[in-house]
């Protein structure tokens, strides 16, 4: 299948039938507005507008393209990779040799291999990635005017931030954020005795505390919080606004991958800062990758099933390889039998950790489309208001009941008793979380949906 066109190359008006670029006049009303008002819209377009037209345009970018199945794979791959190696660390006790090949090969991504080259090369890349980001942050500018002008004269540049923010930001974050943690590991739990004590981790001939390395130290500090409020908006944004949308990186909600994207920060800060204390660090992870699976497990921010039934699965995973290392780090310098034995019980339960995190991501996402289909199902609604026939227990819980207008009678339409049945349990949401503007944009997405499709009759829209 071809791919779409660009959005900025569709045109940017509603009226043209697309979705389009919504209008930002800062006219004055019919009745007149004084210049404060006007100065007002100004000022807000400022910064919310520009910041809200760079994520449109990026999410709009998003939605002409073709995903196919094996890079959704491909991308949940890499991430678990990187979360593993960052989790796994040899020098709390496993049984695996730091120097071997294998292990080289498997943690390439933690950049342990610049100590090889030199400290040249680590200040080459870092200020390579200076420029880039620097250069993508202008064109996010540019974006922000053509979208406020509503023109755009160029493509290319929506393409490149686009291709930057998929792969430093949501493909190889961690991998992003370990290099820019890199000039800021400094051996803050070292003693003073040792002479490592605010020494670079990576090259201990360098002072943090002096030049030339403080100056990269205070690069990458500046550089990493840029960078995480960049990842924290872009995450943000990626939320689906088309319930029936077969995409398989749709999002029903953002907050679960904002959540993720928060949890993997705080995981590559604690090799930063209490690396060195392996006890505390060790529970850290286990604490983190316990958080990061309940994320996947309780929230299943994926429309398509499957993709996150397979994130799930390797969350849970990698909480199953953080409980046992804080088994080995508890474990005496003696016990080199029962250190090998844990590697091995790691190794060989990754597997059946990662099936049954699946299973149960969608038993759970089953039970409970299930559980809310029912009360409605044996409820008579004449006796029971509708806010009180189903527990939601938040907002974003109505919205994953609501996927169960999903039911396709053939490609390309959905089944109509099923699309009912959904209708009737975000108008319960709407009942009973009525002051949240999230449940009624659910409401409202899925309202055009069913006129989309021509089958809103009636005064559906008055029940609204």
């Amino acid at each position: 299948m071809a791919p779409a066109p660009s959005v900025a190359s569709s045109g940017v008006s509603a009226s043209s039938g697309g979705v389009g670029l919504p209008r930002i006049r800062e006219d004055k009303d019919k009745e007149g507005d004084n210049n404060e008002g006007d100065a007002e819209v100004a000022q807000r377009f400022g910064f919310e507008g520009a910041v809200f037209g760079v994520l449109f345009t990026l999410s709009q970018e998003k939605n002409t393209q073709d995903i196919f199945y094996h890079w959704i794979l491909l991308k949940i791959l890499l991430d678990v990779w990187q979360v593993y190696t960052q989790i796994l660390t040899p020098q709390y006790g496993w049984d695996i040799d730091p120097d071997s090949m294998l292990w080289k090969g498997v943690s390439v991504l933690s950049f342990g291999w610049l100590a090889d080259i030199g400290y040249g090369w680590y200040v080459g890349l870092l200020y390579t990635l200076a420029t880039l980001l620097g250069l993508n942050l202008a064109l996010c500018g540019w974006v922000a005017v053509c979208f406020r002008n509503q023109k755009f004269d160029y493509v290319w540049p929506i393409k490149v931030v686009r291709g930057f923010s998929y792969v430093f930001l949501q493909v190889f974050d961690i991998t992003s954020l370990n290099f820019l943690q890199l000039g800021i590991s400094c051996n803050y739990t070292a003693s003073a005795s040792s002479g490592l004590f605010l020494r670079m981790q990576l090259f201990p001939q360098y002072s943090c505390s002096a030049l030339p390395q403080l100056a990269q130290s205070l690069v990458s500090g500046v550089l990493l919080g840029v960078f995480v409020a960049v990842a924290m908006l872009v995450n943000m944004s990626e939320v689906e606004v088309n319930p029936t949308s077969k995409s398989p990186q749709a999002l029903g909600h953002s907050g679960a991958e904002v959540t993720a994207f928060f949890i993997k920060v705080l995981m590559t800060l604690v090799s930063t800062f209490i690396g060195g204390w392996p006890k505390v660090a060790s529970a850290a992870y286990l604490l983190l990758a316990f958080w990061l699976a309940w994320c996947n497990l309780r929230w299943v921010p994926h429309l398509v099933g499957w993709v996150g039934d397979l994130k799930s699965g390797c969350a849970v995973a990698m909480a199953g390889v953080a409980a046992l290392q804080v088994a080995v780090v508890a474990l005496p310098d003696s016990a080199i039998d029962a250190r090998h034995t844990l590697t091995l019980v790691m190794g060989i339960g990754l597997a059946p950790l990662f099936v049954a995190g699946s299973l149960l991501s969608w038993w759970r996402r089953a039970w409970f489309t299930s559980a809310a289909l029912k009360a409605f199902r044996t409820t008579d609604p004449e006796k029971v208001k509708p806010q009180d026939i189903f527990g939601f227990w938040d907002a974003r819980d109505v919205e994953i009941a609501a996927r169960s207008c999903r039911v396709w009678a053939d490609r390309y339409q959905l089944d109509k008793a099923a699309v009912t049945r959904a209708q009737e349990l975000i108008k319960a949401g709407v009942a009973r979380f009525s002051g949240s503007s999230y449940v009624n944009l659910v409401y409202a997405n899925f309202l055009l949906v069913r006129c989309d499709l021509g089958w809103l009759v009636g005064g559906v829209f008055y029940d609204f």
